[in-house]
């Protein structure tokens, strides 16, 4: 799976606060070295077997659009189906193997890939303007009320 490819700057190993174990192969480089598994975190673990999947769309949903749009979004469901299906998958291999082994191993590149796009999203929100949005409360009953928060 994609979940388990990629590169990053800090040490997988410190990432994980574990020790890294030697690959069985399955993801050695071109040269013959074996990329290090690291276990994923278990936070990581938690958010992977935590996502449901909703069947969509609904039907009363499908009602309220033009024959085009109906169209459009069936065919687009077949295809997020098909995803659904991939990651039910994957949800099953990372339940099995943290039930066997106690541990979901990633390459430790996966890990320090993870590491450097969260810097780099912190490093662009900091940058962000929020300025021009404002915050408040409506309460929907009463037009004209809007608390600011």
């Amino acid at each position: 799976m994609a979940a388990e490819e990629g590169a990053t700057a800090m040490p997988a190993a410190a990432v994980a606060g574990v020790k890294p174990a030697k690959s069985n192969g399955a993801a050695g480089s071109a040269g013959g070295d074996e990329e290090q598994k690291v276990p994923l975190p278990e936070g990581h673990i938690n958010a992977i077997l935590a996502m449901k999947r909703e069947p969509w769309p609904s039907s009363e949903y499908l009602d309220l659009l033009s024959p085009d749009e109906r169209r459009e979004r069936e065919a687009w469901a077949a295809s997020r189906r098909e995803l659904d299906k991939e990651f039910a998958m994957f949800q099953d291999k990372v339940r099995s193997d943290v039930k066997q082994n106690g541990c979901y191993l990633v390459n430790e590149s996966y890990l320090t890939e993870q590491a450097q796009l969260q810097t780099l999203i912190k490093e662009k929100w900091a940058k962000m303007d929020f300025s021009g949005i404002v915050v408040a409360d409506w309460d929907y009953s009463d037009p004209d009320c809007c608390e600011f928060l």
